[in-house]
């Protein structure tokens, strides 16, 4: 029978310390495997960053074609009331011109109670387009976020487009425009999106299993500093390796009805995308189809203009050679009057089809030199 013999420390010191340096690297083979899956929460938000400058683009085209909606408003009452004005103007000169006819004996004085019923309604006219020009003017004031009174100036110079003009031919795919539609390009964002939780998602419902290699040191000593060298320096290095592998009992629940939501998510986010595909092709088309058509309609009352005037001055020389009838002379520039405010309402509609054309292929900021940073989000 052997016996140990207790032994006691009889030196200076009567501790002992125990230093352990533990080194552990875990890589993992199926759950968590990849720099994609790592990197979902990354990714994801700079998917966000780019949906939030598209959103920003579809709300500037938004802001900018409804500002310009307000502004052939105001250029309408503004050239609305000078027709006016140069209509009652003209009437005036007629009433002057019928009271000196009758005063030379060449006309009834009955004559002069026709333009006099004339003259007022033109009076009228120019009273309500004043109060139209006031009303457009404070719909672009209170869009502009300015301050605007009566003393204030706020008119329009528009560059009115040729009728001649080349317009674009609508492209036989609406790829390219497409392509820089905000509204499908959020769409494909937030398919991308939903894709890459869908594939993270799909990771999750793998088993945990990871590979694990092990260091460890160990040091013994009555001091500390030497404890602790002794560890670093691998004096009983321990090395070992293998694979964990961590299976739930039924399943991860958790993880297959995420990825089940995630699935309903991308089929939502492909459906939108072909919905706003189709919905763009048969926009696209629409809107090329309307801007032909109302400049065929401007060119049409541009030579409408030009023939009634052709008959207002015939008429009027007819009426000077005391030939014609003064009733005869009202009505053709009546007719007139009618043909150039049909002429301003559809040149003010060739250019909103222009503009709406220009906002369905998102080239109307590029077209008024308006360019939104692509790393903030400010205008420049």
């Amino acid at each position: 029978m052997r016996q140990r013999v207790p032994q006691y420390n009889s030196g200076k010191y009567d501790t002992e310390y125990n230093t352990l340096l533990n080194l552990t690297l875990k890589q993992p083979l199926l759950r968590n495997a990849g720099r994609s899956v790592t990197e979902t929460d990354r990714r994801v938000a700079e998917l966000e960053h780019k949906i939030a400058l598209q959103q920003l683009n579809q709300q500037t085209l938004k802001a900018g074609i409804d500002g310009l909606s307000l502004y052939w408003q105001l250029y309408r009452a503004e050239a609305t009331l000078a027709l006016r004005r140069s209509t009652y103007t003209s009437t005036q000169a007629l009433l002057a011109d019928a009271k000196a006819r009758i005063e030379a004996g060449k006309l009834p004085a009955s004559s002069t109670l026709e333009v006099q019923g004339v003259l007022l309604n033109r009076q009228a006219e120019v009273i309500r387009s004043q109060q139209a020009l006031r009303e457009a003017q404070g719909k672009l004031a209170i869009a502009l976020n300015v301050t605007w009174n009566e003393s204030t100036s706020l008119s329009t110079r528009p560059r009115l487009q040729p009728t001649n003009s080349t317009l674009a031919q609508a492209p036989a795919t609406p790829e390219p425009a497409l392509d820089l539609w905000p509204p499908y390009q959020i769409a494909q964002l937030k398919f991308e999106q939903a894709q890459t939780r869908l594939n993270y998602a799909k990771n999750q419902m793998h088993p945990q299993a990871d590979f694990v290699l092990g260091y460890s040191g160990t040091g013994y000593d009555n001091k500390v500093q030497a404890a602790r060298a002794t560890a670093e320096q691998s004096s009983y290095p321990d090395w070992y390796f293998g694979v964990n592998i961590e299976l739930p009992l039924k399943n991860n629940q958790k993880a297959q009805q995420q990825f089940l939501a995630q699935s309903t998510r991308l089929t939502q986010a492909e459906l939108e995308l072909v919905a706003i595909k189709n919905s763009f092709s048969n926009d696209l088309a629409v809107r090329h189809s309307d801007l032909i058509q109302t400049r065929t309609v401007l060119i049409a009352s541009h030579d409408e203009v030009t023939l009634r005037q052709t008959l207002f001055d015939n008429e009027r020389q007819r009426h000077q050679l005391g030939v014609g009838l003064l009733g005869s002379l009202i009505q053709k520039q009546v007719d007139l009057t009618e043909a150039q405010q049909r002429l301003l309402e559809n040149q003010i509609r060739f250019e909103i089809a222009l503009a709406t054309w220009q906002y369905t292929q998102g080239i109307l900021l590029s077209e008024h030199q308006i360019q939104i940073a692509t790393q903030a989000t400010t205008l420049q």
